[in-house]
């Protein structure tokens, strides 16, 4: 099982097999299965750039979260047919 590289060691990886292996930008991106826009990339900026995170917006399931668990409750004594599907919820 290969292990996953980080991004940073990646980054690394593809400026040495560019500037002192292959030399062009479609040979490094195919011998290390990236895409030659990703060794573009990494050529021009120094250090990858980070991913900006949004924080997650609240589900509004979260309003009705304690009548599906009445549902789902009532569901298990129930016998197969009138129970509840996930479409129906």
């Amino acid at each position: 099982m290969r292990r996953r590289k980080g991004t940073v060691e990646l980054f690394e990886e593809v400026r040495r097999e560019y500037e002192f292996g292959i030399r062009t930008i479609q040979g490094a991106g195919r011998k290390l299965g990236v895409h030659w826009r990703l060794v573009r990339d990494t050529m021009n900026d120094a250090p990858p750039a980070e991913k900006a995170s949004r924080p997650r917006a609240r589900p509004r399931s979260v309003a009705v979260a304690g009548f599906i668990d009445a549902i789902l409750e009532t569901d298990r004594q129930a016998p197969r047919g009138p129970r509840h599907s996930a479409h129906r919820i």
